[in-house]
């Protein structure tokens, strides 16, 4: 995402009304964002995952770094230093259906 390409992003079949929820992440993939200088980590932090009746549960952080400005809706705003870094911890649950995995976002515990 160094270039500004969410695709990679996209590739990852995200549950969609997740999404919803997380309207920064969500914009991103509808082409109405742009953000400088950033960077998105998700570290799954058990070395195995739970089986579930949802599919597999794993533990996680997230981490998102963001570069000064950003690119919203077609006018450009400076990124409050407070949103510059965010984390959180929460529960992924990932499906495999026709070939690929099917994440959700993360669930805070």
């Amino acid at each position: 995402m160094n270039t500004g390409d969410s695709q990679h992003l996209k590739d990852i079949r995200f549950d969609r009304e997740d999404l919803k929820s997380y309207t920064d992440v969500a914009e991103l993939f509808d082409d109405k964002t742009w953000l400088s200088e950033v960077t998105v980590t998700i570290e799954l932090t058990t070395s195995a995952p739970i089986r579930n009746t949802d599919g597999y549960q794993w533990p996680a952080k997230l981490t998102m770094k963001q570069g000064d400005f950003a690119l919203i809706r077609g006018k450009v705003s400076q990124v409050p230093q407070n949103r510059k870094l965010v984390q959180s911890e929460g529960d992924i649950t990932g499906r495999y259906v026709e070939g690929s995995w099917n994440l959700s976002t993360p669930k805070k515990r």
